[in-house]
């Protein structure tokens, strides 16, 4: 994997706890979808792709991330089940996945609580990572105060990957 200009090579332990975890819940969906928030180099869902999911979005604020990812894709057979796209994520989004995956830092996974829901369908998934151990109680609290279930909390070393499902209402 060619991380180019942007982030990714598979061997961070935010990466490796992604596609575990990733693994673990695509089984759960007859038919699969993802949505990779702060899709860097595209490995998250170049990996979603190779374990059965039948649709991917990358999407990155960063245009040069995202052709890095589009390339990746290309150079992994990927293109008939992922494309990678630039901008912010809720304008350009207008679909749901069963799991919506972002790698990215607490900061960032904390703006995001109110809105991933917006791309998750009915008894979807969160898988979110690249949150630092200091940062996790603020991250968690984030998470429960947006109406979140965390059904499952991973960590390797310093970093933590957070599992979530919506509330039911």
């Amino acid at each position: 994997m060619d991380p180019g200009m942007a982030f990714g090579t598979g061997t961070h332990e935010t990466t490796e706890m992604c596609v575990e975890l990733l693994e673990k819940y695509l089984a759960k969906y007859e038919t699969s979808s993802v949505i990779d928030i702060g899709t860097g180099s595209g490995i998250l869902g170049i990996i979603a792709t190779k374990l059965g999911a039948e649709k991917v979005i990358g999407v990155d604020i960063d245009p040069t991330a995202v052709k890095v990812a589009n390339k990746n894709i290309k150079l992994n057979n990927a293109e008939d089940k992922m494309t990678a796209i630039s901008g912010n994520l809720i304008e350009l989004i207008n679909t749901k996945a069963n799991i919506v995956v972002s790698n990215i830092i607490a900061d960032i996974i904390i703006s995001l609580a109110n809105e991933v829901d917006s791309i998750l369908s009915e008894n979807g998934i969160w898988i979110s990572s690249g949150i630092i151990n200091t940062k996790k109680e603020k991250v968690i609290e984030t998470i429960l105060n947006n109406n979140w279930n965390i059904i499952e909390i991973e960590e390797k070393n310093e970093w933590i990957a957070i599992v979530a499902t919506r509330k039911k209402q």
